[in-house]
C-alpha cells in the first residue's frame, strides 16, 4: 500500500514538473525603438510577400480556412477566432507605412488606403485591392492623392449610389512658419483605378489643426467626421472637437459638433462611427477624460438619428495599468447586428507610447453595444514592437483586421477571423 501512495506521488510531481516547463515563459525582450526591426526567430513563419492570382469575386469566404485551436478558450471567451496566419497586404520600398482603412465596395472588391512615405517625399495615400475577401491582394499601388507639397494621411472611402468612390483624408502643409490644415477629398470614377481632386470639406491655420475623416451615411445624405484641435476652435491642445459636416449636392454643408471637447474638458479624437439594427449611430472616440492617471481611454457615444449626439459619452475600454493608454479606436457592425471595436493599447508593454502598443479587439454582447466580452489580440506583436493605426470590416461572417506594424516587418497586415 506504502509503495502504491509513493508510486502515485511520483507520478504527480512528473506531470506537475512537466506542465510547469511547458508553460515557461521566454522574457528575452528586444530592443526598443522607432525603426523597423526584423525577427530574431529564424523560424518566424514567412508572411504573404507577393499577390497570388485572385478568384472571381465572391460574397463569402471558405468555412474552410484555417483556424488556430491553441487559443479556443480565449475565442469562445471573446467571441471570435482568427486565423493561424497573417497576410502582408503591403511593404514599403522603404520608409514607413501608417494608418491602413479597408472597404467593401458593392462588388465585394476590398479597398485598403494607407500612409506612406516610400517614395521618398511627403506622404501621400495609396490604394491596394483584394478581390478573394482579403486573402491576396494587389502587388501595385495607386496613389490616391495629388497634392505634393502637402502630407496627406488618415484615409477612409465610401461608395456613391452611381459607382464613384470617394476618398477623404487630411492634407497638412507648414508654410512661412503657418500651419496649415485641411480635410479634402478626391474622386474615383473607375472603381479605384484613377483619381481626381473632387473639394476640401474643412480648413484651419494656425496652431493646432484637422485630422482622421470618417465617411459614412446619414439617412441618404453623406456625411464626414473629422477631428479639429485648431485653436481657433479649442482653448488649447489638450482640448479637441469631434465635428461633421453633409454633402448638399455641390458643396459641404455648415460645420456641426457631435462631441465638444471644450465641454468635456478633453481631448476627443479619432472619431469612427457607424449605424446600429434599430437605425441609431454609434460613435467611438480617444479621450483623455481620465487623464493623467490614463492619458487615453476609449469611449462611445450614442444619436438617435446621426445628427443629435448630445447623449453622454460612455467608457467602454480603460486600460488595465495607470498611465497606459488606449486610443485610435474602430468600430463595425457585425453580421448579427452586434459590434466590434478595436484599438491600440501599450498596457501590456514594457515602456508606454504607440511606438510599443498593439491592437486588440472587443465585440459587444448584444446590438446595443450595452457590455462588451473580453478582448482578443489578432497579431503576435512582441513586447518592443508595435500594430497599430488599425481598422476593421466585416465581411459576411468573418471579421477582417488591419493594421501597420514593424513586426516581422514594416508593413500593413490583414487577418480574418470567424465571429462566433
Amino acid at each position: 500500500m506504502i509503495k502504491q501512495k509513493i508510486k502515485i506521488g511520483i507520478s504527480m510531481l512528473c506531470v506537475i514538473t512537466l506542465l510547469l516547463t511547458g508553460c515557461k515563459i521566454n522574457d528575452n525582450r528586444k530592443e526598443t525603438g522607432q525603426v523597423v526591426k526584423e525577427p530574431e526567430d529564424s523560424k518566424q513563419q514567412e508572411l504573404q510577400q507577393e499577390k497570388q492570382p485572385q478568384s472571381t469575386p465572391s460574397t463569402g469566404i471558405s468555412s474552410k480556412e484555417n483556424i488556430t485551436n491553441e487559443e479556443s478558450e480565449t475565442a469562445m471567451n471573446s467571441g471570435i477566432e482568427w486565423a493561424e496566419k497573417d497576410i502582408l497586404a503591403y511593404k514599403p520600398k522603404e520608409g514607413g507605412v501608417w494608418y491602413p482603412r479597408i472597404y467593401r465596395l458593392k462588388n465585394n472588391r476590398i479597398l485598403c488606403g494607407f500612409d506612406t512615405n516610400e517614395d521618398g517625399n511627403r506622404s501621400v495615400i495609396k490604394l491596394i485591392t483584394s478581390d478573394d475577401g482579403g486573402l491576396t491582394w494587389s502587388r501595385t499601388a495607386v496613389q490616391v492623392t495629388d497634392y505634393p507639397e502637402y502630407d496627406c494621411a488618415n484615409a477612409n472611402f465610401i461608395e456613391l449610389e452611381n459607382g464613384d468612390i470617394w476618398a477623404a483624408y487630411r492634407a497638412n502643409i507648414m508654410k512661412e512658419d503657418i500651419y496649415y490644415s485641411s480635410i479634402r477629398v478626391s474622386v474615383s470614377k473607375d472603381g479605384g483605378k484613377t483619381w481626381e481632386r473632387h473639394s476640401t470639406v474643412a480648413k484651419e491655420q494656425g496652431e493646432g489643426g484637422l485630422y482622421e475623416p470618417q465617411f459614412g451615411y446619414i439617412g441618404n445624405s453623406i456625411a464626414v467626421f473629422y477631428a479639429n484641435d485648431s485653436l481657433n476652435v479649442v482653448r488649447n491642445n489638450r482640448q479637441q472637437n469631434i465635428e461633421f459636416k453633409l454633402w448638399k449636392e455641390d458643396g459641404w454643408g455648415n460645420k456641426r459638433i457631435a462631441s465638444d471637447g471644450t465641454k468635456t474638458f478633453s481631448r476627443d479624437g479619432m472619431p469612427v462611427w457607424c449605424q446600429l439594427e434599430d437605425g441609431s449611430y454609434a460613435m467611438v472616440i480617444e479621450s483623455t477624460a481620465l487623464s493623467p492617471t490614463y492619458p487615453f481611454i476609449i469611449q462611445m457615444k450614442i444619436s438617435p438619428d446621426g445628427y443629435d449626439w448630445s447623449s453622454d459619452l460612455k467608457n467602454i475600454y480603460v486600460p488595465g495599468k495607470f498611465e497606459k493608454k488606449a486610443g485610435a479606436p474602430y468600430i463595425v457592425k457585425l453580421k448579427d447586428g452586434r459590434l466590434a471595436v478595436s484599438f491600440q493599447t501599450d498596457e501590456d508593454a514594457a515602456q508606454t507610447g504607440d511606438d510599443y502598443s498593439r491592437m486588440k479587439v472587443m465585440i459587444s454582447t448584444d446590438v446595443a453595444g450595452s457590455e462588451f466580452l473580453p478582448c482578443s489580440i489578432p497579431f503576435d506583436t512582441p513586447d518592443g514592437y508595435c500594430s497599430n493605426w488599425n481598422s476593421l470590416l466585416s465581411y459576411d461572417d468573418y471579421l477582417i483586421a488591419a493594421t501597420s506594424t514593424n513586426y516581422p516587418t514594416g508593413g500593413i497586415l490583414i487577418k480574418r477571423g470567424f465571429v462566433k
